[in-house]
């Protein structure tokens, strides 16, 4: 219900139903607990709080390392990289949506849900025309390495640096 509000554009709702599923989940595994925190950190994003969407992406990022999951991999990459972007490092949502590609093209795994597809979509569009195609192409290929440790490492680069 959650993913229909935010697909709507009703964030408070969605924010609402994601709390409401976050206290019901607290005790759940990390199965249950990693499409919440990706809708969380994808409707950080569309209020605007980058370092919000860092932090629900990496507490997924653990789980999916766990899971091994690479559906919920390139699904939590996606507000990652619009994160990224928000915060004006292009270089690494670009490296961040590389790493999205390469998962995808490994394991076959990819975004079904059209709202997330098109802030990938919009964030690549965005990220490529403030970079340009030759800096946009040499961070999207770099990102094709990144594993999800140096994700983790990035994100607490970034949360250490951030303002309180």
């Amino acid at each position: 219900m959650a993913g229909v509000a935010l697909e709507d554009g009703d964030v408070d709702e969605a924010e609402r139903l994601l709390v409401e599923a976050t206290d019901a989940l607290r005790d759940a595994g990390p199965w249950f607990q990693t499409p919440n925190l990706n809708l969380r950190a994808i409707a950080a994003v569309m209020r605007g709080n980058a370092d919000e969407a860092f932090a629900l992406g990496r507490e997924s990022l653990t789980h999916i390392r766990q899971l091994q999951d690479a559906f919920s991999l390139v699904f939590a990459l996606v507000p990652l990289a619009a994160a990224a972007g928000l915060k004006g490092d292009d270089t690494w949502a670009a490296r961040i949506l590389g790493a999205g590609a390469a998962v995808t093209e490994r394991t076959g795994a990819t975004v079904v849900d059209k709202s997330v597809r098109d802030l990938r979509d919009q964030t690549e569009r965005e990220v490529c025309v403030r970079l340009g195609q030759d800096r946009w192409s040499r961070a999207y290929a770099a990102g094709r390495a990144t594993s999800i440790d140096s994700l983790i490492a990035d994100i607490d680069r970034v949360l250490t640096h951030a303002p309180a």
